[in-house]
């Protein structure tokens, strides 16, 4: 049974076979071969080894499907539009030193409004406050840094996947621990919960590539691990092939996630194969809710294509990111493309329905959001890094 919100926002139901439920591209499928699946991410000095049975899905098909039609109208009384209003810009200025970075790695804010990004040219976590002036510096790292989270609101971790290990300091900087993840081939994005479990993706190949392979086949796991990164469970896992010589980075399938405030995890596969859906999982990673929407793929250009070689499906993805306020509504980040070219953000409410959206330039990514405000930052090999705080007022 689904359950679906008209475009008066009138609750129905839509029913489903069972093959319909379980309908999945064949080059993203779910496993629940768990125990394998971690014995495949191990060293990459290790041999790595097959996966020899394989269910095509691992998610059930009782759980609640909350359904958004194409253009929906928000639940009766929510308010369902957003604009934003950009109050603050920090900028890269040229020969201005020790201020912005001129290469931008990742940034993070806290609950004050306080701003943390990480310098990838100096290697180091500059801190500005809320008006945007630069208050302190600290850490020295070897190599560059590409993600950042605020632990809980008072530890800074700091992950960089080309050194393998997970930063830990106060907020002023003092150094508190590191963690590596050298047993996994892979790790992106960690992000950890208030018992400070880790999750985040990792992948490898199926096999080890071979002079004369015409295709390699990844393997990837949305994973759970304890605060020593030994491996908790696999909340969901799949493969991808492709044909060597022929990947592109943007097109390349990835898990996007978010830990929401009660520990419950959302996340999303996106691929240009791959629907506009959603999973919520409870703390334990059990997966308790499936988000749908409908959508029209949009159309890859030749402007796209435009300086960035490689293969190129049709369609993007159906949507690129997901992000998560202080309340738990869902911000996913598309490439559905508005009048001015930039790309559309869906906001669904916590329990999945859709309630209005908004855009931002296409190369912005949203990192963080606290108390009405929208935090995102630019950082591309043609441009000018930056972090803008935007106000969102509801209507």
């Amino acid at each position: 049974m689904v359950l679906f919100f008209d475009k008066k926002g009138k609750r129905g139901i839509k029913k489903e076979s069972r093959e319909q439920m379980q309908k999945i591209p064949s080059d993203l499928k779910l496993s629940i071969v768990v125990s394998i699946f971690f014995l495949m991410v191990s060293c990459s000095s290790q041999q790595v080894q097959e996966v020899k049975t394989e269910i095509d899905i691992n998610i059930p098909v009782n759980i609640p499907v909350i359904y958004n039609q194409k253009n929906p109208e928000p639940p009766p009384g929510v308010p369902s539009k957003i604009s934003l209003e950009e109050e603050l810009c920090l900028r890269y200025e040229k020969g201005k030193k020790g201020h912005f970075p001129s290469g931008l790695g990742y940034a993070a804010v806290d609950d004050e409004g306080n701003i943390y990004v990480f310098d990838n040219k100096e290697k180091k976590v500059k801190v500005f406050d809320k008006n945007g002036q630069l208050v302190r510096t600290f850490g020295k790292f070897e190599k560059k840094m590409g993600f950042m989270q605020i632990v809980e609101g008072k530890t800074i971790m700091i992950y960089g996947w080309g050194a393998k290990r997970m930063y830990y300091y106060t907020k002023e900087g003092l150094y508190l621990k590191e963690i590596s993840t050298e047993k996994y081939h892979r790790v992106l994005n960690p992000l950890i919960d208030s018992k400070g479990n880790i999750i985040a993706q990792c992948y490898s190949y199926k096999r080890r590539p071979r002079r004369g392979d015409s295709e390699r086949t990844y393997v990837y796991g949305l994973l759970k691990m304890d605060p020593n990164f030994n491996p908790i469970m696999a909340i969901a896992t799949f493969e991808y092939t492709l044909p060597e010589l022929r990947i592109s980075g943007i097109m390349f399938p990835w898990f996007t996630y978010k830990v929401r405030k009660d520990d419950s995890i959302v996340w999303g596969i996106t691929s240009p194969n791959s629907d506009y859906e959603l999973y919520i999982a409870d703390p334990e990673g059990k997966k308790i809710k499936k988000i749908m929407k409908e959508y029209d793929p949009e159309k890859i250009t030749k402007e796209d294509k435009k300086g960035r070689p490689g293969y190129w499906p049709e369609n993007f993805p159906p949507f690129r990111r997901i992000a998560c306020d202080n309340e738990s509504e869902i911000y996913v980040q598309t490439y559905e493309k508005d009048k001015n070219g930039h790309f559309v953000c869906d906001v669904f409410d916590p329990e999945g329905r859709y309630i209005a959206k908004f855009s931002l330039p296409r190369d912005e990514k949203i990192f963080g959001i606290k108390k009405n405000y929208i935090y995102t930052l630019f950082d591309k090999r043609n441009g000018i890094p930056y972090v803008k705080r935007y106000r969102v007022i509801w209507k």
